[in-house]
This record gives C-alpha cells, structure tokens and sequence, in this order.
C-alpha cells in the first residue's frame, strides 16, 4: 500500500496523465469511486476525479514550461491526446481552467489549432533549477553593484565639481 502511494506521489510530482491513469488501472482499489466498502483497508480515500483534473493541469503545465523555454505552440491534437481530451471544447476548458487559475498564460488559435504557451508555473523545482536560481541572483548581485558603483561615482564626481567651484570662487576674491 505505501509503495503504490509513494508511486502515486512520484506520478503527481513528474508523471503525466497517462502515467496517472495506468497507475489507476493497475490500482483502482486504493480510490474511492473504485472502492466497495470505503473503509476497507486497502482504500486510501483518494477521489479519481479530482486527482484526474489535477493531473490533466500539471500535464498541461509540463508542456507549458517547455514551450515557454523552447518558444513552441502546441497542435490541438498533440495537446488533446496528451490531456485524453476527447473534443476540442473539453480542451479548451482545460487550458482556460489552467489559466484561471494562473498556471500559465496561453492563446488558443482556432485558426491554426493551435495553443501559443507564453509562460507557465514550473511544476518541479530540482537540482538544475537551484543552479539556474544561483546564477540569476548571482547576475542581479553584479548588476546591482554596478548600479550602485555608478551611482556613487556620479555623486563623488558632483562633491568633486562643487569643491572645484568654490575653491575657483575663493581664488578670484
């Protein structure tokens, strides 16, 4: 029981739907909705439909963090076989659902039937991300003491020219 739950926590963490909905078929028994006697000692209590939304999300915010790196628009078809949309309306209500609730910013195009994913909340937060942090803060550091460097060197500048100008003021007394 707890290595099937550890597997679920896996599948929320970095799996997409369809791993979701294998671990589903192979383990039924430890939702609700599949479960005959809610206290049975196998069921966890866990409700399929809520955790099926949730991880059509999350899919949807994988593939929105590499469009958003890589600069992609997904076809309706990829995204509906993705999400096991079964129509193009069922799929619109999940990417408005995901920005709704500001997962990601996105477009639909029904011209090209297309969805443009400009940005989207990151889903997981590993070594690499650490590292890509670091550096951020890292180039904000440098900047910012640039910044300050310049700022200073304007005001010292400003204290120089008017210590010039009074000692000009005293020379011509």
């Amino acid at each position: 029981k707890h290595a099937a739950l550890y597997k679920l926590l896996d599948i929320l963490y970095q799996g997409e739907l369809a791993d979701f909905e294998a671990f589903y078929a192979q383990n039924g028994k430890l939702f609700t909705a599949a479960a005959n006697d809610e206290d049975s000692a196998e069921c966890l209590g866990l409700n399929h439909e809520i955790l099926y939304r949730k991880m059509r999300l999350l899919t949807l915010c994988s593939f929105g963090s590499h469009a958003a790196r890589d600069g992609q628009t997904y076809s309706f078809a990829k995204l509906m076989d993705a999400l096991m949309a079964k129509t193009q309306n069922e799929l619109e209500a999940i990417v408005i659902d995901a920005i709704t609730e500001k997962l990601l910013f996105a477009t639909i195009d029904y011209e090209t039937e297309t969805v443009n994913i400009t940005r989207a909340k990151q889903r997981t937060f590993d070594r690499n991300s650490w590292k890509d942090l670091a550096q951020k803060l890292s180039f904000w550091r440098q900047n910012t003491n640039t910044v300050l460097q310049i700022v200073s060197n304007a005001g010292l500048n400003r204290w120089r020219q008017q210590i010039m100008q009074q000692m000009q003021k005293e020379k011509a007394k």
